[in-house]
């Protein structure tokens, strides 16, 4: 037996009629619970994901009452798809729904009855309910999926879920445009407006909420993070090593005790991020962004930080040992008690930066910006500082042993009780087209080495005029050329130090130890030697030559003159006032000339 052609809603006597109505409304009271239940099912199941699986995309996620796992990437899809269709097959009976509630038949009407299924109800509740599951639960649902892919990896599924989310929206408006005409405009217009704020404001506050993310103590090596969005998060305690974070959002998140080891975290926003105890062993992260980063109590040895903005940051007690901040900028950090052993920092930005009590034994600062920087009792030992900017900067009680500091600037830096044991300050020659070019001499005008320790520092041509050398260790210094012009060695021990060719002009050498010091050729017009152990009994044992320029009340020893020399100072009436240079004068009455 054939069965019957369906036949049209048109063409319905009133028998046909309720027996579709019949049958529509038990399908659509079937598909009201399939959608609910089916809307309700991926919303936890999304929710519910951990986050590692939301910013990876590749984790499994457990299904609800244990259905079994799926890759949270592919129920991202699977999931609005599923939605998508049992919606679309419940409009098909919808539209049945509509179509034969306008279509009558012409006779029995009054045979014609409706079964009292939620959607048949004139009641408030009972429409909105219906318009909730059947027009608004679909993409408020998508949107769940839309705001738990905004972080990690999904971005490409957060978009596919946004314009699925707007496209049921539409029809959704659509449909509620059909009520302008049974509807008063005004209340219409309410609906609408309601409806739309409701839908932005549920969104926004679902985007925030899912935002929040926690990786505390998890297990992320070798995860790939790259440009993931996951600000605010919290990896307290997680294990990164080895993971790609290049580009990632990590502002204001929680890293605190976070093992980074060999991670690249290149181009990172790591703006307020808390790296306390963070272990960032050998991880790169050059061109990261971590102003107001928080890294006390870090381990960033061998660690790239090559320009790097880091100002005004906290890194109290990090460990930096071999860490490369070339062209970092980190003026007014906070650098105190940190290890920065063998450190680069060439062409790195310092200024104002507080390195107080840290190591930067055999660190490299050439040509680096120190100026008013807090270097006290750093240990600079063996570490470079050629062309290096010092003015005004804080050096007490440092340790410079055998620091290179040829042509170095540290006019009017503060070198109080530090240690120059067998510091270089010679002129820095650089090389111009593979030759020598002009001497860059190491400036320490107006420097304070207050008892600083200078033995067997080389001042070779500096620069030290107007400098405070008040009961400084000079043993063994050399200062060949150096210019010394109104320095103050009060109490200074320059004990068999070289002043060849040195300008001691109005120094002030008062108690000064000036035993076995080279002063051939040197300059010490209008010198005040006053106390000074410089007496003719012990004058004698000093090296120097008749060039020398000595205060008028010195007389000249007899081993630095020739014989011709003696020959005419022992003619002259007044032999204590006799100087070797005035020959040629009246060399008997010097203050005539």
């Amino acid at each position: 037996m054939k069965n019957k052609p369906y036949t049209q809603i048109e063409n319905l006597d009133a028998e046909g009629w309720n027996r579709q109505h019949k049958e529509i409304s038990l399908t659509l009271r079937v598909m009201f619970r399939i959608l609910l239940v089916t809307c309700l099912f991926c919303a936890i199941t999304v929710v519910g994901a951990p986050d590692i699986a939301v910013i990876t995309g590749t984790h499994s996620i457990p299904l609800p009452f244990g259905v079994g796992k799926v890759p949270f990437s592919s129920f991202t899809i699977a999931g609005p798809l599923l939605m998508i269709g049992v919606l679309i097959y419940s409009h098909i009976f919808i539209s049945l729904h509509q179509r034969l509630e306008s279509s009558l038949p012409v006779s029995g009407q009054d045979d014609l009855y409706r079964l009292p299924y939620i959607f048949n109800c004139d009641g408030f509740f009972s429409r909105f309910l219906t318009y909730l599951v059947f027009y608004m639960l679909v993409p408020i649902s998508i949107l769940v999926f839309s705001a738990r892919t905004t972080s990690g990896s999904m971005i490409f599924h957060h978009i596919i879920n946004i314009i699925l989310s707007v496209v049921f929206l539409s029809l959704t408006l659509t449909h509620l445009a059909k009520l302008w005409k049974r509807v008063n405009k005004v209340v219409s217009v309410f609906i609408l407006i309601a409806y739309i704020s409701v839908f932005f404001i549920c969104s926004i506050w679902i985007a925030n909420f899912t935002r929040i993310l926690d990786f505390s103590e998890a297990n992320l090596s070798n995860v790939n993070l790259k440009k993931v969005d996951v600000k605010g998060a919290s990896f307290h305690n997680a294990n990164l090593t080895d993971a790609n974070l290049s580009e990632i959002n990590l502002a204001n998140a929680d890293l605190r005790g976070a093992d980074l080891t060999n991670a690249n975290v290149t181009g990172a926003d790591l703006r307020k991020t808390k790296l306390n105890g963070a272990n960032l062993t050998n991880a790169n992260l050059t061109k990261a962004k971590l102003t107001f980063a928080n890294l006390t109590g870090a381990d960033l040895t061998g660690v790239n930080l090559t320009k790097v903005i880091i100002r005004s940051n906290e890194l109290d007690r990090a460990i930096l040992i071999k860490a490369n901040f070339a062209e970092a900028d980190l003026r007014g950090a906070n650098i105190t008690s940190a290890n920065l052993t063998s450190a680069n920092f060439v062409g790195a930005k310092l200024a104002g930066t507080n390195l107080i009590n840290t190591n930067l034994k055999k660190a490299d600062l050439r040509g680096v910006d120190l100026v008013m920087a807090q270097l006290g009792n750093a240990d600079l030992t063996e570490a470079i500082l050629k062309k290096v900017t010092l003015t005004r900067a804080d050096l007490r009680w440092a340790n410079l042993t055998r620091v290179d500091f040829r042509g170095a600037d540290l006019r009017w830096a503060n070198l109080t009780k530090s240690k120059f044991i067998e510091t270089n300050l010679k002129p820095l020659i650089p090389m111009v087209a593979n030759k020598p070019g002009i001497p860059i001499r190491t400036n320490l005008t107006g420097a304070d080495f207050t008892e600083a320790d200078l033995t067997g520092a080389d001042f070779t041509e500096a620069n030290l005029l107007g400098a405070d050398l008040t009961n400084a260790i000079f043993t063994d210094a050399i200062f060949l050329r150096a210019d010394l012009t109104g320095g103050n060695l009060t109490g200074a021990s320059l004990h068999r130090a070289d002043l060849t060719e040195a300008d001691l002009t109005d120094a002030i050498l008062i108690g000064a130890d000036l035993t076995d010091v080279n002063l051939t050729d040197a300059i010490l017009l209008r010198a005040d030697l006053t106390g000074a152990r410089f007496a003719k009994s012990i004058i004698s044992l000093t090296r120097g030559s008749a060039s020398t320029i000595l205060p008028q009340e010195i007389a000249y020893p007899d081993t630095w003159l020739t014989a011709a020399q003696i020959k005419d100072r022992d003619n002259c009436k007044k032999p204590n006032v006799w100087k070797p240079y005035w020959e040629g004068v009246d060399r008997c009455s010097p203050m005539t000339n």
